[in-house]
């Protein structure tokens, strides 16, 4: 597959609509999600926003693994199986530690360091028909040195690469 969708920016809600433009062309997809929230709060009948589009998703019947979650919450993280499924890379960037990410909406201690998500979604990702991936919560208000901005640069760039080697 040649297509390939790189999302940018937002909150977290825009990786449903992602999501669902990407079934639609593919049919059914697998989203791994890498995010320190679940993003399962409130009730998939109250409409779309940044704390409950996994939950709504789930709710449609996607396939959804979330990795490296760690604020607490009202339900475990998904760990559906994935396989047989192309996949949708989903990075909210409050998934890193703030030392490695200052610049988001919500951060949250004692996270992963930027090598450790970057390995796992390597390591996850390796031979895999990734379809595409979103990186979302960079607030630049709150981006000391362009850190985070600097960083989904480069675990934009590491995706890629992986999916179109040279």
């Amino acid at each position: 597959r040649t297509q390939f969708v790189v999302a940018l920016g937002g909150d977290d809600s825009v990786s449903f609509g992602v999501a669902r433009g990407l079934a639609k062309h593919y049919g059914p997809i697998g989203i791994l999600h890498y995010d320190a929230h679940t993003d399962l709060y409130g009730s998939h009948k109250e409409p779309v926003d940044h704390s409950n589009w996994v939950l709504h998703l789930a709710a449609k019947g996607y396939p959804i693994h979330q990795r490296m979650c760690r604020a607490g919450g009202p339900h475990e993280p998904y760990t559906d199986n994935l396989n047989g499924y192309p996949l949708l890379i989903v990075v909210d960037m409050d998934v890193f530690d703030p030392a490695y990410s200052p610049g988001v909406a919500c951060p949250v201690p004692f996270g992963p360091t930027s090598h450790e998500v970057l390995s796992d979604i390597r390591e996850r990702t390796t031979a895999r028909d990734v379809v595409g991936v979103c990186v979302t919560e960079v607030v630049p208000d709150r981006d000391t040195n362009a850190q985070t901005a600097l960083l989904a640069n480069a675990l934009i760039h590491r995706v890629l690469a992986q999916r179109f080697p040279v």
